[in-house]
This record gives structure tokens, C-alpha cells and sequence, in this order.
């Protein structure tokens, strides 16, 4: 588990994971420049079930494809788990993957981003579905 730039008043919890650990901990950095929360990573899906589970983030930005448990896969456990599930967003370049998801009869996420990732929608996705607060 690692917690990038986290302090106690942070604000509400965001968590974003993904297998490259550079592209999470510079999305994690950027949201924590941009936004009035506290930000969390995970390197694989594993680990983000755990920490989703123990924490209660307001909002995840999840990879599709990692180790352990696909995005999907922690979406779907996190939606089962959880009364009032986190604000689910996915990020992956796997553009095939992202229309069967957005297809889905049953949708897994709240929203879905291709990569490259634009940040000002994911920030709009922020704070305008998760009520996070930009700086």
C-alpha cells in the first residue's frame, strides 16, 4: 500500500491504481495538486480491492488491465461490497475493451477515459459526480 502525499486532513480519500507505477503516481500527484483530497495508490488490483475495502475513497480511478484483479474486476467487488460504492472511473488504452464495457447491459463504471488520458475530464468527473472540491 503506498499513500502519496497523504496527510490527515486531507479531505475526503480518492484512490487511483494502475500497474505502471509511473503513470499512477503521476496521476495521483497531479489530483493531489488539483483537488482538496487526500490521494492514495495501488499497483494492482489486489491491493486496490484492499484498500477500497478498508477506506472507503469517495472516488476510484482504476486501470483496466492489472495484476491480481482486472479494474473490472474490483469495480464489480467494490459495487458488491460497498452500500454506497465510490464514484468508479476507468482509464485504459484498450479501446475495444472500454466500448464492450460502455456496452455492457449492467454497467460496471460511473465513466470510462481513454488513453491518452485527458485530465481536465477526468477533474470535471471529480468533482461534478464525487463532489470532490478543486483547489
Amino acid at each position: 500500500m503506498n499513500t502519496t502525499a497523504a496527510t490527515a486532513s486531507a479531505g475526503p480519500l480518492l484512490l487511483v491504481a494502475d500497474d505502471d507505477r509511473d503513470s499512477a503516481d503521476q496521476l495521483a500527484l497531479l489530483l493531489k495538486a488539483a483537488l482538496q483530497c487526500e490521494v492514495v495508490t495501488a499497483y494492482d488490483g489486489g491491493d486496490a480491492l484492499a484498500q477500497a475495502l478498508a477506506r472507503s475513497p469517495v472516488a476510484m480511478v482504476l486501470d483496466l488491465e492489472m495484476p491480481v484483479f482486472s479494474g473490472a474486476e474490483v469495480a464489480s467487488r467494490v459495487r458488491a461490497a460497498c452500500p454506497v460504492p465510490p464514484l468508479l472511473l476507468v482509464v485504459s488504452g484498450n479501446a475495444p475493451a472500454l466500448r464492450a464495457l460502455q456496452a455492457a447491459a449492467v454497467p460496471v463504471f460511473d465513466s470510462s477515459f481513454g488513453k491518452p488520458l485527458r485530465f481536465e475530464q477526468l477533474l470535471v468527473a471529480l468533482v461534478d459526480r464525487a463532489g470532490l472540491v478543486a483547489h
